[in-house]
């Protein structure tokens, strides 16, 4: 559960999920990536989309 950045009300439902892939540094001389799941929530009350970090 959090709180829209818009509006303050509480809020439950996620909307979509988006994958970034973030480049980190060589490890034992391979690529090495972060995958980090991003959480994208819709407000019941104000119908704005926002992103929980």
């Amino acid at each position: 559960m959090c709180t829209c950045p818009n509006c303050n009300s509480k809020v439950t439902r996620v909307h979509d999920y988006r994958i970034q892939r973030i480049k980190d540094i060589p490890l034992f001389f391979k690529h090495t990536f972060i995958i980090l799941k991003k959480r994208i929530y819709r407000c019941n009350a104000c119908g704005k989309n926002f992103m929980n970090i």
